[in-house]
């Protein structure tokens, strides 16, 4: 079928906001007309209808609402929006079905969906524009033109969106569900990276720490607390002494064993020329 023939025109006073499409078929009020008079339908803008020299005019109220074109003309889209968009337009396709309306006929066009205060509303032409797959992937084309490139996951959504819409037939509501999924894949191999990075970083500077408070030589107040004069069999020989002469290398060489300073083969000793006194 091919694609039908609009003039978009809009219309803006004190009191009137509103958008103008013509069109050359009849005017019919049939069925959809009498749907979309006689409901209030949250994801649709109200439109009027009528014929106008040989063709059709159906106008709808866009007071206070603002097109994605005209909000975007100047700045960057982000995932963000990219999501909320999407996501609307999953919305308006369950919310028209409820009324017998056909998703053919919404206008997936920048210039056509409106948003306000977080909110989208949609146009439905009660003639046939064009497939919906077709109307969305060429919404993709406006995502990836208007893409704030600094934002990484709006670039794997855009792309993932426009890739896949290119199919003749596809689920926006699957290829939504993937690109979640896998988001969320992302961002928990992100957190352990980050969590794995701190850790690695607690470790080095707790070992720096440890390094800038090791203390080599032995105090006055070890030798009281730990190496008192004691009895070692028949005799009583003074413990310091035996701390005078390995109490130093005994202390150096368990730091070793215990893997606080590497491993045992790094000890070591400087005996030359030391008269069988051991010194670190």
């Amino acid at each position: 079928m091919a694609e039908l023939k609009m003039n978009i025109t809009y219309e803006k006073d004190l009191d009137d906001q509103a958008i103008r499409i013509d069109t050359d078929l009849p005017y019919r009020e049939d069925y959809q007309m009498k749907m979309l008079k006689n409901n209030e339908i949250g994801d649709l803008l109200k439109v009027s209808g009528t014929g106008i020299d040989g063709g059709s005019r159906y106008t709808f109220r866009t007071d206070g609402w603002i097109s994605l074109e005209k909000q975007y003309e100047t700045k960057d889209i982000n995932r963000e929006v990219i999501l909320e968009v999407t996501e609307a337009v999953l919305s308006v396709i369950d919310t028209i079905k409820n009324y017998m309306l056909n998703p053919d006929n919404i206008l997936i066009s920048p210039e056509l969906i409106f948003e306000k205060g977080g909110k989208y509303r949609f146009c439905y032409l009660p003639v046939r524009y064009m497939p919906l797959c077709e109307s969305f992937h060429k919404l993709t084309e406006f995502f990836v033109k208007r893409l704030d490139y600094r934002d990484t996951e709006g670039i794997f959504l855009a792309y993932r969106l426009h890739k896949e819409s290119l199919q003749e037939q596809y689920e926006l509501k699957t290829i939504l569900d993937d690109y979640k999924e896998e988001m969320n894949q992302r961002k928990a191999e992100m957190e352990k990276k980050e969590e794995r990075t701190s850790e690695i970083r607690k470790g080095e500077n707790s070992r720096d720490s440890f390094t800038e408070n090791i203390i080599f030589s032995p105090d006055q107040e070890d030798m009281e607390n730990f190496y008192p004069v004691g009895n070692t069999g028949n005799s009583v020989v003074p413990l310091r002494e035996e701390y005078a002469r390995y109490g130093p290398l005994k202390k150096v060489v368990t730091r070793f064993k215990t893997g606080i300073w590497g491993e045992w083969e790094d000890l070591i000793t400087e005996t030359d020329g030391q008269d069988g006194t051991t010194h670190l």
